[in-house]
Order: structure tokens, then C-alpha cells, then sequence
């Protein structure tokens, strides 16, 4: 890799659609790390959610009992990660940009004393990741389109709809694709 390498953690990408049929088709993924080793993200916007007490039987929290799992990555899924969102600063947590926080363990998740509003915080199963120059050749490739990210984006009500909001920021090309549907079925 060249000497121009530019970090995107605290982006997120998104499917250019050239990513049908796979877990990527329509994803947005916010970058929680990149370097020249690689990056890691998590799948933000896709609506699959299961009960974290469900996935989870050892003792979580019980501020994070009504928090869903949402699907993260196809990387690791029986591991759980967690994004966190806080007007304060925690040294102790991995902060990716903005406040935004990388949560990886319930030992994380258990030294954050804010998280009674559960809009804050969002789980997710698994990750997705990329070897050392994967990534930047996916977005040469055109498979990826990267875009900046607020974190009041990240955590609204219904990510779902971020990817097609999103989207349509690239353009005249993008507006017919973000009326898409996820799935060609519902069609």
C-alpha cells in the first residue's frame, strides 16, 4: 500500500449496489476501525433484532435487558458488539468519532453509566471486516460508496432507513436505486 493510505474509521460505506445477494446487499456500515492492517465495521441498518437476553445466558445487565441484537457481520457472529453514543467522555471505552463508542465486552458496556436510555446504544452480532487492502480495493472497484455520518444518524428510530437516505446524496444515478426494495420479493 502507497503512503497516501487515509483512514475512513467513523465513515460508513455503503453498497453502491453492486453487493446483491449477499449479507452487504443495501447494507451501511460504519467503520469502527481502518487501518493498513484492515478495517472493521458493523452493519448498521439491517432490521433483523432478537432480544439480548435471548442470545446472551450469562448475567448481563440488567439495564441492557430490553436492548435487541441486531445483525452486525458475518464475521464472528456468536460475539457481541455494541455501538455507544454519550454527551460524556469515557477514556476507559474506544472512542471511533464524535462520542461514539466501540463497546466490546459487557465488561464495557457495565462501566458506562448512562445507558438507561436505550436509544444510545445499539448490539450487534458479528462484525464485518477486511484484510489489509480489501476494503480500498472494493472502493476502487466501485462496490462502496463512502459517506460521512452523524451520530444522531447512527441511533435514530429507525436505521432502516439510513442507506436509502444516504444514498440518494450521490446523485440522480442513486435516486432510482434507493427505491429499491431490500428484498426483490417485496417487490
Amino acid at each position: 500500500m502507497d503512503s497516501s493510505f487515509r483512514s475512513l474509521k467513523g465513515k460508513l460505506l455503503l453498497d453502491s449496489g453492486q453487493l446483491g445477494d449477499t449479507i452487504f446487499h443495501q447494507a451501511a456500515v460504519y467503520l469502527c476501525g481502518h487501518d493498513r492492517d484492515g478495517a472493521m465495521g458493523l452493519i448498521v441498518n439491517h432490521p433483523f433484532c432478537i432480544p439480548l437476553k435471548e442470545v446472551m445466558q450469562n448475567d448481563t445487565p440488567s439495564l441492557l435487558d430490553s436492548l435487541t441484537v441486531r445483525i452486525g457481520g458475518p464475521v464472528l457472529e456468536n460475539s457481541i458488539f455494541g455501538l455507544f453514543y454519550s454527551g460524556k467522555n469515557y477514556k476507559k471505552l474506544k472512542e471511533i468519532a464524535g462520542r461514539v463508542y466501540l463497546v466490546n465486552s459487557l465488561e464495557d458496556a457495565k462501566q458506562v453509566d448512562d445507558l438507561v436510555n436505550e436509544r444510545n446504544i445499539h448490539l450487534y452480532a458479528g462484525y464485518a471486516g477486511w484484510s489489509s487492502g480489501q476494503l480500498e480495493e472494493e472502493i476502487t472497484r466501485g462496490a462502496w460508496l463512502v459517506s460521512d455520518v452523524l451520530p444522531g444518524e447512527l441511533f435514530e428510530e429507525d436505521p432502516t432507513k439510513l442507506w436509502k437516505k444516504k444514498i440518494r446524496g450521490f446523485g440522480i444515478e442513486y435516486d432510482l436505486l434507493s427505491c429499491s426494495p431490500r428484498r426483490y420479493s417485496d417487490n
